[in-house]
C-alpha cells in the first residue's frame, strides 16, 4: 500500500542502522570467535538487540512498538510482492535457512528462500544462473597486475581475451562435458511462424546471389514455402510407416499451417532451386522418426502431440 515519503525514508534510515550495527558486530580482521563484538551479540536476547540497533527511540517506548519498528525497517529491504523472514535470536544470524527433513537426506550447505510469486522464482533462478564467478576474477586480477608496462588498448585487448576465453566450471559440469553428457534435455520444440503479412515477411538471404538461376528466390526456403508446396497426396512407400491419416485425401489439403509446422521437420540435402524441385522433393523423401505412430503411449503419458513429428530425408 501507498507510505507518505516520512514513513518511507524513516524505514530505510532504520534498515541502514540495523545493517550498519550488524556488521560492526560480525566483521574482523582476526578471528571471529575473538572478536568482542561478536561475543557481545551472541549474548543478546532479542529485547536487547532492538535496543542495541535503536528501535526504542524514546524512554516510554514499550517492546511491542519497538518490535513494529523493526518489522517496518525489515519490509524496506523486500523486493517484490512479499518475503518470508523466519524467527531466529541474534547468535544464528550466520545461520542459513534449512529443513531438518531435507538435511537428513542430503547433508548439503542449505540457503533455502521462500518464493511468494512466479516473479520472485524467476529472479533467483536467473540471478542464480548470472552469478559472477570468481575464478574470472582472479584471471582479470592476474592480467591487470602484469600488465603494468602495457599500454591502455594492449591491456584492454588482454582483458577482453581472457573474458571470451576463460569460463570456471564445476566439476560436476566437467564430467558431463568429457562424458559427452547432454547439457539440457526438453520433451518440447519450440518452432517460430511469422503471422505478418507476405509483404512484409522477414527472408533470410541465400549466400550465392550471383549464381541464382533466372527466376529463382533470393530467399531460402521458410515455414511458408514448405507448406505451400506440400503434396496434395501422399505417395506412400512400402518401407515407411505412415500415420492413417496421412494417407488419406483430404488430410494435406485441410491441415493448418500451425499443424503442418508442429507435425513436421525438414531435412536439408541438396539445393532445391525452383518450385517443381520442392515439390518433387516433399513428394519423395519422407521417413518417420523415432516418436512415430507406433508408439503412442509417449502421447498417452501426456507429452504434448508435438513429438509425434514426421522427419523429411533421404
Amino acid at each position: 500500500k501507498d507510505l507518505p515519503e516520512d514513513e518511507i525514508k524513516q524505514r530505510k534510515n532504520d534498515l541502514l542502522k540495523i545493517r550498519k550495527y550488524l556488521i560492526r558486530q560480525t566483521h574482523c580482521e582476526g578471528n571471529i570467535a575473538d572478536y568482542e563484538g561478536w561475543k557481545d551479540l551472541q549474548n543478546l536476547s532479542f529485547h536487547d538487540f532492538l535496543r542495541e540497533v535503536g528501535m526504542y527511540s524514546k524512554q516510554n517506548t514499550s517492546y511491542v512498538e519497538a518490535k513494529q519498528r523493526y518489522l517496518s525497517a525489515l519490509s524496506a529491504s523486500v523486493k517484490g510482492s512479499g518475503s518470508v523472514f523466519l524467527k531466529r535470536n541474534p547468535k544464528d544470524v550466520f545461520t542459513n535457512n534449512f529443513n531438518p527433513n531435507l538435511m537428513f537426506l542430503h547433508g548439503a550447505n542449505h540457503d533455502i528462500q521462500v518464493c511468494v510469486d512466479m516473479y520472485a522464482c524467476a529472479q533467483y533462478i536467473c540471478g542464480y544462473l548470472t552469478k559472477n564467478e570468481e575464478g574470472m576474477s582472479k584471471l582479470l586480477k592476474n592480467i591487470n597486475d602484469d600488465g603494468a608496462n602495457l599500454s591502455k588498448m594492449q591491456l584492454l585487448n588482454n582483458l577482453a581475451a581472457v573474458l571470451d576465453k576463460h569460463r570456471e566450471v564445476s566439476i560436476q559440469e566437467a564430467t558431463y562435458r568429457m562424458l559427452g553428457f547432454p547439457m539440457t534435455k526438453s520433451s518440447l520444440k519450440v518452432k517460430y511462424i511469422s503471422t505478418v503479412h507476405p509483404n512484409f515477411r522477414d527472408g533470410l538471404l541465400k549466400g550465392d546471389l550471383k549464381n541464382l538461376d533466372e527466376g529463382e528466390s533470393i530467399f531460402l526456403n521458410s515455414v511458408h514455402t514448405y507448406y505451400e508446396n506440400r503434396p496434395e497426396v501422399l505417395e506412400t512407400e512400402d518401407d515407411k510407416v505412415y500415420h492413417p491419416e496421412e494417407i488419406t485425401k483430404e488430410y494435406w489439403t485441410k491441415i493448418t499451417l500451425a499443424e503442418f509446422w508442429a507435425k513436421y521437420d525438414v531435412v536439408y540435402d541438396g539445393k532445391n532451386k525452383n518450385v517443381e524441385k520442392q515439390k518433387d522433393f516433399i513428394n519423395k523423401f519422407y521417413k518417420r522418426c523415432s516418436h512415430s505412430y507406433e508408439k503412442p503411449s509417449m502421447v498417452d503419458r501426456g507429452i504434448q502431440v508435438i513429438l509425434n513429428s514426421t522427419i523429411w530425408t533421404k
